[in-house]
């Protein structure tokens, strides 16, 4: 759901008192915001921001923002910084329920970009239990494709007994997102990254594209190759460099939307030893979306706004194939182009998931909301069905080498994890990703270390 609250953000560092001009055009913005016209704030953004999202679109984000926070109350004014020759306006969007974090970049008469996200405490994630306790080895990187370089950073343990270890590439869930995934408070693939540590495996984590270089929306279109696909191809060269890595064991760790790409990205790489796939799904990303939209909207009590019925029935239009050949592939929905949607709806193969030689491991949670049972047993039963026949070495433990039937697939379900892997309150609402000193769960993350030790 970051995909539909997220626009263009330029960062900024140091405060100018002097950028009347400025503050007038992001207070011209905000009025406009708030009394819902569209069409008049997007006149005064850039042609590329424009590209990005249109009116309708921004009204159907400003809708669901409403179904999931109430209606919006008040903004204020909190904080003015600038860098890079454009101001950054930082203001508290005060709804019925809670209150988020509104972000205009400004320059000049131009609004440069517009993000929206919750209002979190400053320096709220503290390191997991886990996380300490033992050395580790850590290196940050920039690396990436040509004229898209992404930093990053490698973590192993500083002492094995391994001449070199497996290392997971950890792969990103929707929308821009930083190295660790950060998502309110929390850092989930931080959290993968010191518990995977911990158990004697390496890990290589990346801010995503369209977090680092938040403009690649060219002429309205991106693909999954351009947002994801290449990005871990080349981290994959990357990892195959280090000394410590064991080019044999080099495997995918997808969350989410990450999940679903995850086996068609093992599948064009022989390089690729197998996957980890966290609370993916075997269905279209659209119908999950339309389901997550009436999730939301049993939240209100049955309230379903017409923008939000219109959503749902959009998303609906995508099982009906001359629909889709007579659309443009550049148009917007939800803020992404309809080819875009079409790509990730069609990326996942159930075969997959048995891939001579490869291996995969799915994981799902059943107090996920974004991704429920009725989501991911199609992804459960996919997994389940692939037994083939190989000469294998199984565990040392049992002593038991030659000819015998291996699983190319194993899946697990945690029955009382979250969509972020972590214990959820039961509430199964937005709000659980708000919680403070919550982190991924161990004994997940020490099942996936032994999954990886053995194979």
């Amino acid at each position: 759901m970051k995909k539909l609250l997220t626009i263009l953000l330029t960062a900024a560092a140091s405060c100018n008192l002097f950028a009347q001009q400025e503050l007038k055009t992001a207070q011209k913005a905000v009025s406009h915001l708030q009394k819902g016209n569209y069409s008049a704030l997007l006149k005064s953004c850039s042609e590329e921001f424009r590209r990005q999202i249109d009116a309708n679109a921004m009204s159907n984000l400003m809708a669901q923002v409403s179904t999931q926070f109430g209606p919006l109350k008040s903004i204020a004014l909190m904080q003015q910084q600038t860098a890079q020759g454009m101001e950054q306006f930082s203001y508290k969007a005060l709804f019925e329920k809670d209150s988020l974090l509104l972000t205009l970049a400004v320059k000049g008469k131009t609004i440069m970009g517009l993000f929206l996200k919750p209002l979190e405490p400053v320096n709220t994630y503290r390191k997991p239990a886990y996380g300490s306790g033992f050395q580790l080895s850590q290196k940050e990187f920039t690396h990436g494709v040509p004229g898209y370089p992404l930093d990053g950073q490698l973590m192993w343990p500083a002492r094995f007994d391994e001449t070199r270890l497996p290392v997971c590439i950890l792969i990103h869930g929707s929308g821009p997102s930083d190295m660790d995934e950060s998502i309110g408070p929390n850092k989930v693939f931080m959290d993968l990254a010191l518990g995977l540590c911990k158990y004697g495996i390496g890990s290589l984590r990346y801010n995503k594209r369209t977090f680092q270089h938040r403009g690649i929306f060219k002429d309205g279109i991106i693909t999954l190759r351009e947002e994801t696909i290449d990005d871990v191809l080349a981290m994959v060269d990357y990892a195959r460099k280090q000394n410590w890595v064991d080019t044999n064991r080099i495997y995918l760790v997808g969350h989410s939307q990450g999940a679903i790409a995850a086996p068609s990205i093992m599948a064009r790489d022989p390089r690729i030893a197998g996957v980890v796939l966290l609370c993916g799904s075997a269905e279209p990303l659209t119908a999950i979306l339309r389901y997550q939209l009436g999730w939301l909207d049993s939240m209100q009590r049955g309230k379903v706004l017409s923008t939000t019925r219109e959503s749902q029935q959009l998303l609906d239009s995508f099982r009906m194939q001359d629909w889709l050949r007579a659309q443009d592939a550049k148009r917007l929905v939800m803020g992404a182009p309809l080819s875009w949607w079409v790509e990730v709806d069609t990326v996942f193969k159930p075969e997959y998931l048995h891939l001579r030689g490869k291996r995969s491991l799915v994981i799902n949670a059943d107090k996920d909301y974004q991704i429920p049972p009725a989501f991911f047993a199609s992804l459960q039963a996919a997994c389940a069905a692939g037994v083939i026949e190989e000469d294998t070495l199984s565990d040392p433990n049992y002593l038991s080498i030659g000819r015998s039937m291996v699983s190319r697939c194993q899946a697990r379900i945690y029955p009382e994890l979250n969509h972020l892997m972590m214990v959820s309150d039961g509430t199964m609402k937005p709000s659980e990703y708000r919680r403070t000193g919550m982190h991924v769960d161990e004994q997940l993350i020490r099942d996936v270390a032994d999954w990886l030790k053995l194979q």
